[in-house]
């Protein structure tokens, strides 16, 4: 792989741990994501006396090349050693779970009740025929490509790769057919995701934490109406539910609703305290 296009490579990408307060909170990032999705509010939770840990997940970050040999039973083992960690540790402890973090989040939920629980654009289904299409066809096509049909001019495209791959040179024609055809995603991880998102959502209803979901109203990959769905399955009695203006990036670095998001955890994090 060349250098350049070497995913996951900077700093920001790995694991954090943030503060040293008597309260903890563990937070989960996303699909194909990182720690540095949620490594923002990680520092703004150690700034209020909370210790703050985010978890690279298993087959990601530098990692990814070899996400197509993991399953969500590793993910869901390594989230949960990690959690067991912080309530041994801690007296209040909050589990925090971003996109497909927050399915993980719901899993161990379940099983071992956080004091808290917070959903950020939480994912358990996609719209459409895809989760249901994807066990056929990842027997049929084994790989997608994401970028075959990428606009490498577009600013929001731009600015992905900018986050992903700092040092790539989109206006490079042998770059961008590199990206176009060597970058792979297994369909068999997807179907692991749409798979561990479908078991989420039918343990949301055993969830007992009081609970905050935070939903982007633009947000095309967890749609405000699916998210909804959710939060009825949880339940009104147990689930607070904010849809704010914005899209599924609604903690990433550059948000407009960053502090807005993080206002809300700050103050469902000091109720009761």
């Amino acid at each position: 792989m060349r250098d350049e296009v070497r995913p996951y490579s900077g700093p920001e990408h790995q694991p954090f741990q943030f503060g040293e307060g008597s309260s903890g909170a563990l937070l989960i990032h996303g699909f194909p994501g990182t720690p540095a999705e949620v490594r923002g509010l990680g520092h703004k939770l150690a700034e209020i006396d909370w210790y703050a840990r985010g978890p690279l997940l298993p087959g990601f970050g530098p990692d990814i090349v070899n996400l197509a040999e993991k399953r969500r039973e590793d993910w869901l083992q390594a989230a949960g050693a990690e959690w067991e960690a912080l309530r041994n540790r801690h007296d209040i402890c909050a589990l925090i779970g971003f996109s497909m973090g927050g399915a993980l989040a719901l899993h161990l939920a379940e099983r071992m009740a956080p004091d808290k629980l917070i959903l950020i654009a939480p994912f358990w289904r996609l719209p459409g025929f895809l989760p249901r299409l994807v066990p056929v066809l990842k027997r049929v096509t084994p790989v997608m490509r994401p970028f075959k049909d990428a606009d490498f001019s577009d600013l929001e495209v731009r600015a992905g790769f900018e986050r992903l791959m700092p040092e790539v040179d989109l206006d490079d024609p042998e770059v961008q057919t590199y990206l176009r055809h060597e970058i792979t995603l297994p369909l068999s991880v997807v179907d692991e995701v749409f798979r561990l998102g479908s078991d989420a959502y039918r343990l949301a209803k055993s969830v007992s934490a009081p609970t905050l979901v935070i939903q982007g109203r633009d947000d095309a990959l967890t749609r405000p109406d699916l998210t909804q769905k959710l939060v009825r399955q949880l339940g009104q009695k147990r689930a607070i539910y904010h849809e704010i203006p914005g899209d599924h990036e609604l903690i990433h670095e550059h948000s407009e609703q960053k502090a807005v998001v993080t206002d809300l955890i700050i103050d469902f994090l000091s109720e009761g305290k």
